[in-house]
């Protein structure tokens, strides 16, 4: 994944989910928004959706799941989108045990990546166990910085 987010050359946001009112005071700011940008790298044009203002907070949740599917073609078709929406169902509904939660979907290059990161690593259990009729690579790895994260918030930060 290092290699995959290092790729990553141009963001542009272009959509945010849900768009934080600008009368709001500062103090006041929504946690856990949702931003979409699309991205130009070496390997072509994809998307990633990520969570800007996350609630949770780096020491609580250091361990970094990454699960991975490979699609064909430029991008995914609406069957893989089906599949993937079922993927997401389940990681949902892992997430709502609150012991891990997702940080950032990478649309580029013929593979769509969720990054999530998870309070410790036995809870990457139930969550494979969930994902397991998907055949997924999962990837884990102590990450108590959220450098993957950090990267995808960087790049919107260069715009």
């Amino acid at each position: 994944m290092r290699g995959f987010i290092g790729a990553l050359m141009v963001a542009t946001i272009f959509f945010q989910a849900r768009a934080q009112s600008s009368f709001l005071p500062k103090k006041a700011q929504q946690k856990d928004l949702w931003a979409i940008a699309t991205i130009d790298s070496k390997i072509g044009r994809g998307f990633v959706r990520f969570l800007q203002n996350p609630s949770r907070k780096k020491k609580d949740y250091p361990w970094l799941v990454m699960v991975s599917l490979k699609y064909k073609g430029a991008l995914p078709t609406k069957e893989e989108l089906d599949f993937y929406g079922k993927l997401e169902d389940q990681m949902e509904k892992a997430e709502k045990q609150g012991n891990l939660f997702l940080a950032a979907c990478i649309t580029l290059g013929g593979r769509r990546d969720w990054l999530l990161y998870e309070k410790k690593p036995k809870d990457a259990v139930s969550l494979a166990k969930a994902l397991q009729a998907y055949k997924p690579k999962i990837e884990y790895r102590y990450q108590p910085d959220w450098k993957e994260y950090e990267a995808i918030v960087k790049m919107r930060q260069k715009i």
